[in-house]
C-alpha cells in the first residue's frame, strides 16, 4: 500500500539520510495511480540526486510531472527491445510499441533523461545495431544490452528465447562501441 511505502521512506530515511539514487521498480511501477505522490515523498523526505524509475514507457505522466520530474532529475530507464511490430508482440504480447516510440520522443522533448534496456533474444538478435542508432538518434545516451539468464537446459526447454548468433551480436555491439563510444555510455551484460 502506498502508506507501508511512505513507512519504508521513513524507515530509509532514519538509516541512510543520503542518498545518491533511488529506484523505482516493478512490475510496471507507473500503473500505480498514486506513483506520483509516491515520488514527491521519495524526493521530499530522501532528496536524492536522482530518481531512476523502470518502466516499459506506455504510460505517459500528467504534464505537471514531467516538469517535476525534469526539476528531480528523474531518470526514465526504459524497456525498449526492438524496432519491428512482430517481435514488439513476441515480447510484450501487444501491439502497442507506436505508443511506446511516441513516448520516448515525448520524454526526450520534455527534457527527461532516458536511459535504455535491451534484452537480446533471438527475436531481436539481428536488429541490435539498429536499435543502438535509434536510441543514439533520439538522444539517449546510456543503453544497457543484456542477455537473458539461460542455462543449455533452458536453451532446450525455450529455443525461442536465446540468442543463437553470438558473433552476429558481437560484431553489431562492437560496431555501436565504435560508432557511439564517445557519446553513449554502454552496459553490456554477459
Amino acid at each position: 500500500t502506498r502508506e507501508h511505502i511512505l513507512e519504508a521512506v521513513k524507515e530509509i530515511f532514519k538509516k541512510y539520510p543520503t542518498i545518491d539514487c533511488f529506484i523505482v521498480s516493478g512490475g510496471e511501477p507507473t500503473i500505480r495511480k498514486d506513483i506520483w505522490e509516491i515520488l514527491d515523498a521519495i524526493y521530499n523526505r530522501l532528496k536524492p540526486r536522482k530518481i531512476v524509475i523502470h518502466t516499459n514507457g506506455l504510460i505517459f505522466p500528467p504534464e505537471e510531472e514531467i516538469k517535476k520530474m525534469v526539476e528531480k532529475k528523474v531518470i526514465i530507464f526504459l524497456s525498449f527491445h526492438t524496432l519491428a511490430s512482430k517481435t514488439y508482440f513476441q515480447f510484450t504480447n501487444t501491439k502497442r510499441l507506436p505508443l511506446l516510440i511516441k513516448n520516448l520522443d515525448k520524454f526526450v522533448k520534455k527534457g527527461i533523461t532516458v536511459f535504455s534496456n535491451t534484452v537480446i533474444m533471438k527475436s531481436n538478435q539481428d536488429e541490435i545495431e539498429k536499435i543502438g542508432d535509434y536510441l543514439f538518434q533520439k538522444g539517449v545516451r546510456k543503453m544497457e544490452f543484456r542477455f537473458p539468464f539461460g542455462t543449455e537446459n533452458r536453451r532446450m526447454i525455450f529455443p525461442w528465447i536465446l540468442p543463437n548468433d553470438f558473433s552476429r551480436i558481437a560484431h553489431q555491439l562492437h560496431n555501436l562501441l565504435k560508432k557511439y563510444s564517445d557519446e553513449v555510455n554502454f552496459f553490456i551484460h554477459p
